[in-house]
Order: structure tokens, then C-alpha cells, then sequence
């Protein structure tokens, strides 16, 4: 009788016989810096104490990070020593973002390098921030406090690839199952590139766009941290790429809600609340119905970044049937999709 267990899970292979990857092993429909974290907390915990150190040191750029020492006859105050110490001696608090630019405002930063207050005296404790962006945050060059600790994601793979390749230190089979499915998460996530902008198919979304200053889809779509967005439609990309301000998940579309909404102590809630209020009452959505709100900077904005024109599509398919993730940089060099 054949087996109705679980079946290992493996890559398999499309039509033309291309091999599909595997699916990371953390859930991907989850949204939010927590997620991430977690999951990287998760394989650190499961790692050896020399894996954790190794990759600890390695974001910190010291090799001699000591998360636990273990003496035999320690020297101690008082009379008579002890046989022997184990002593565990470190705090790393984590600070993740996972949009680029997050922390590009002084303000922004401001609030995160405040947590330093929560290592007290620990002069040897850090506080690690790790975000995607390609270099530094400006208002966190210079700051003098070597405890602060800027890391982007590609350094983590970085140090996370050698961990798994090293031949004279190899980490255990099941060790490095776990490295190759966090960063199969990271690349899911699309933390690994400077893939900053989706591009979205918009043949309606477009002018939806540019009279509500929002984007609007079915609830729970699965979008990455993106900084910005562009519209594709009529064969081309539309010169307006918009920032997101900041987006809400499922968003109940009905008088209430949006009243509740335009009342929130947040920014972003207040907007889409806005954002609800003007779907229902020029009837672009229905109400009673869930849908993500993407708050988005309007056309004349100076948040929103706009081409010298639009980028005809050249290809003989459409450039995107959904959304596609480019580089904001490559699409202001672009003459026409093809340079994409």
C-alpha cells in the first residue's frame, strides 16, 4: 500500500523542465518585521553555541565574540576558588527593518538608536540594526557609540553562506538546513537585492491612483516590503512611482470603520480611514468588503519619483500580468522596459 505520510519535500520541475526552488520554511504570508526577526531568533537558538558565535562575530566584524566562557579552576575574590565557571556574559538587543530607507529621517533613527538606554551600563552589550539597505543610513554614520551596530541583510548572507561552505568548521547537516532556509526566506522577501519598486499591472489601478493617492487590491495579497510603486498599463510605465507611505492588511470597507479610522492617533490609519470614506462615497469599492490599503505620496509630491516619461513596454508579452519587483535606480535610467 503506498505510504499517506508527508512526503519530503524536494524541488520539483515545470513544464520545460526547469527545477522550481523550495519554498522557505517560515511562512511567507505573514507580514511584518516580527516575522523575520523571529525566524531569525529561531535558528540562532537551534544552532550550536559556536554556529551563533561565529555568525554573531561575523555581523559584528569580531571574531572573538564569547557568548559563554567555561573555566576550569576560575580566579575568584575571597578565599578559595571554585573548581570550575560557566559564565554566560552577553546582550545583543535587534532592531529590524525590513524596508529600505526605513531609517533614512533623523527622527526615524533617533527612536531606534534610543534603545541603547535599555543596555544601561553594559559597555559590552550591542544594539544590532539590520535593514536591506545598500549602505548605512545616513543618521547612523558617525555616531560614535560603538555599541550601535549597523548590519545590511546581504552582509548576514553573506556570513551565513560561509558558515555552510566552510570545509574545515562544517556545520551539521541539520545546521545547515536551517542557515539555507533562512536565507531562502530572506531572498523571498526580497531583502537581498536592491530590488526597491513593484510594479504593478494596472489597468484600472492607474487612475484609481492618481484621484485617490492610494492602491487598493483583494485582502492579504502577498506584496513585499517595497519602498515604492509604479503602474503598468497601455503597453507602458506609467512616469509616476509613488513611495508608500504605509499600507494596512484587510481593511474593512464601511461607514464605521472608516469613521473609527479618520479618529486613530496613527498617521497611516487616519489616512486610510480617508482613503475608505472616498471609495465608499464615489463607489469604486463596496461596502462590507475587505481589502489592502497601500497609502501612497500623490503625483505632486516630492516623495514621488517621476520618469522623464513613460517607459514603453517593447517585449511581445506584457511586461507584468500581476507585479513585478525592479530597481527604482535602473527605472530611472531606462528608456524603454528592455533596459530593465
Amino acid at each position: 500500500m503506498a505510504s499517506t505520510g508527508p512526503r519530503p519535500r524536494g524541488p520539483t520541475a515545470t513544464p520545460d523542465g526547469d527545477l522550481v526552488p523550495l519554498k522557505p520554511l517560515f511562512s511567507t504570508y505573514q507580514q511584518g518585521e516580527n516575522r523575520v526577526t523571529a525566524s531569525i531568533l529561531a535558528v540562532l537558538a537551534r544552532l550550536g553555541l559556536h554556529l551563533t558565535e561565529r555568525i554573531l562575530g561575523g555581523m559584528l566584524g569580531d571574531a572573538n565574540v564569547s557568548l559563554v566562557s567555561f573555566t576550569p579552576l576560575p580566579a575568584t575574590s575571597g578565599p578559595g576558588n571554585p573548581d570550575g565557571e560557566i559564565l554566560a556574559r552577553a546582550r545583543f538587543l535587534f532592531e529590524v527593518k525590513i524596508a529600505s530607507g526605513a531609517l533614512d529621517s533623523a527622527q526615524a533613527a533617533a527612536l531606534k538608536i534610543a534603545y541603547t538606554d535599555k543596555l544601561g551600563d553594559d559597555h559590552d552589550g550591542r544594539l544590532i540594526i539590520l535593514t536591506p539597505d545598500v549602505g548605512c543610513p545616513k543618521p547612523l554614520v558617525g555616531l560614535g557609540d560603538e555599541r550601535v551596530v549597523w548590519v545590511n541583510f546581504v552582509t548576514l548572507a553573506v556570513v551565513l553562506r560561509e558558515v555552510v561552505a566552510d570545509d574545515r568548521d562544517p556545520a551539521s547537516e541539520h545546521e545547515a538546513y536551517l542557515i539555507r532556509e533562512l536565507l531562502a526566506l530572506f531572498d523571498a522577501e526580497g531583502l537581498l537585492d536592491n530590488r526597491d519598486t513593484v510594479v504593478m499591472a494596472a489597468r484600472t489601478a492607474y487612475g484609481f491612483y492618481l484621484s485617490h493617492a492610494a492602491y487598493v487590491c483583494q485582502p492579504n495579497r502577498s506584496i513585499r516590503p517595497v519602498r515604492r510603486m509604479g503602474f503598468y498599463t497601455s503597453r507602458q510605465i506609467k512616469p509616476e512611482v509613488p513611495q508608500i507611505l504605509g499600507s494596512r492588511k484587510a481593511v474593512l470597507f464601511d461607514a464605521d470603520n472608516a469613521a473609527t479610522l479618520t479618529q486613530a492617533t496613527d498617521e497611516i490609519d487616519r489616512s486610510v480611514g480617508l482613503i475608505v470614506a472616498k471609495c465608499l462615497a464615489d463607489g469604486t469599492r463596496n461596502a462590507g468588503d475587505l481589502h489592502d490599503v497601500y497609502v501612497l505620496s500623490p503625483a505632486d509630491d516630492a516623495n514621488t519619483l517621476r520618469l522623464p516619461q513613460p517607459l514603453a513596454h517593447t517585449g511581445s508579452f506584457a511586461f507584468t500580468m500581476g507585479q513585478r519587483y525592479i530597481s527604482s535606480t535602473q527605472l530611472v535610467d531606462a528608456v524603454t522596459t528592455g533596459d530593465l
